[in-house]
């Protein structure tokens, strides 16, 4: 599922800020790997960021920008940031091109909160400490070694998210923000219960008895025997 993601722009003047694009990818990737002499098969969900632009423009200017960009790449969806006036962008998109938008309202909610709420699907420094493997990836470049690494013709789109409140323009953390929260729970089906794991690690760390044994006692369901006075009265009312 391929999705563009905007953030509007009020004007089209070099010196207001420009609207933010983020055009992703996604879909799930299959892994196989040996662990203990077990051969595994996982195949987790994956968002990747494929482009992202800043676009001096107005409403009417991006909605025809996006239709051009739609023309040009793939897109099932559109995301649109509605907050405040912009939900004229969302509109005329409906309007125009009689497709359904996927609206964004943070409300209340600020810019920088927003990104932590993402911050643990895209930090992979989450699984040197014991999390899950970042499920959102960026745009990068094959390096020397074979691997892929950080590619310098990103290295603004890098800065906006891990530099977030020291620069200037951060107009796609709110394109690609509002797209991965939205996201979410899709993202994180491939994570292996990230609570269950918490509690067992929890479990086996403090040695509590008491704590394992009421979590077999829930795992183990509900008790089914009834007592004789419960039972009696259950007959009575069964057969009344």
């Amino acid at each position: 599922v391929f999705h563009l993601s905007v953030d509007p722009a009020g004007t089209n003047k070099q010196t207001s800020d420009p609207a933010g694009l983020i055009y992703a990818g996604q879909g799930y990737v299959s892994q196989e790997y040996d662990e203990n002499g077990v051969r595994i098969h996982r195949r987790e969900p994956q968002l990747r960021i494929l482009d992202a632009l800043e676009v001096p423009s107005n409403q009417v200017e991006i909605v025809q920008y996006m239709k051009k960009y739609a023309t040009e790449r793939p897109v099932d969806q559109f995301h649109v940031e509605c907050r405040s006036g912009y939900t004229a962008t969302a509109d005329m998109i409906e309007a125009w091109f009689g497709v359904e938008v996927q609206r964004h309202d943070p409300g209340p909610i600020k810019k920088g909160v927003r990104l932590q709420s993402a911050a643990g699907l895209i930090d992979e420094g989450i699984y040197d400490a014991g999390g899950p493997h970042a499920v959102v990836l960026f745009p990068g470049m094959k390096l020397a070694d074979g691997t892929i690494g950080p590619d310098p013709q990103w290295e603004w789109l890098y800065d906006q998210f891990l530099k977030f409140g020291f620069i200037k323009h951060d107009h796609c953390v709110d394109a690609g923000t509002q797209l991965i929260n939205r996201l979410a729970p899709d993202l994180r089906a491939g994570t292996e219960g990230l609570i269950t794991r918490h509690i067992i690690k929890t479990s086996k760390l403090n040695a509590d008895a008491e704590l394992d044994a009421e979590i077999k006692r829930i795992v183990a369901g509900p008790v089914t025997e009834i007592p004789d006075e419960a039972a009696a009265d259950f007959d009575v009312l069964c057969l009344n």
